[in-house]
């Protein structure tokens, strides 16, 4: 997982540069030496991993319900069966029936199939607005979803 690929771009710069955050704090955890990636630390980088894939998916749900996107239930679906699957694994390592590298290689697997589908097909629902908005300027602003969450008043 050591690059974060323009392939994996979706388009909406928020959520990529979420992305782009979270393939970082997995490569602290890759890339660290293994003796010290088996010490206590590595619960806490695992444990932060988790905390920011948690904080992504409120983000991504929180622009999905702004700006109307349809498959919003589906796609909150999928990142509930993600986390289940990220936390299965988690405690897998905590009760030592999984390694660091089970967990990150589960990681890599689950996220890099949820953004070559569903995040995909979010980034394409997005072009969509930005073209009719082009054409019609009553469509919520592109600038808008690229600004990423709300900040609560």
């Amino acid at each position: 997982m050591t690059n974060h690929a323009q392939s994996l771009e979706t388009g909406i710069t928020a959520i990529d540069l979420e992305h782009k955050r979270l393939v970082g704090l997995a490569n602290l955890i890759i890339n660290s030496d293994k003796k010290q990636r088996e010490r206590m630390h590595t619960d806490n980088f695992i444990a932060m991993l988790l905390s920011a894939v948690k904080q992504h998916i409120g983000h991504e749900e929180e622009l999905m319900i702004r700006i109307g996107y349809r498959k919003a239930d589906d796609h909150i679906t999928a990142h509930s069966v993600l986390l289940d699957d990220l936390l299965k694994s988690f405690n897998g390592y905590l009760g030592g029936t999984n390694t660091a590298d089970d967990v990150l290689n589960n990681f890599c697997f689950v996220m890099f199939l949820h953004w070559r589908t569903h995040d995909d097909e979010l980034g394409r629902h997005i072009v969509t607005i930005r073209e009719k908005r082009r054409k019609s300027p009553g469509l919520v602003h592109p600038a808008r979803i690229e600004t990423g969450p709300r900040k609560p008043h």
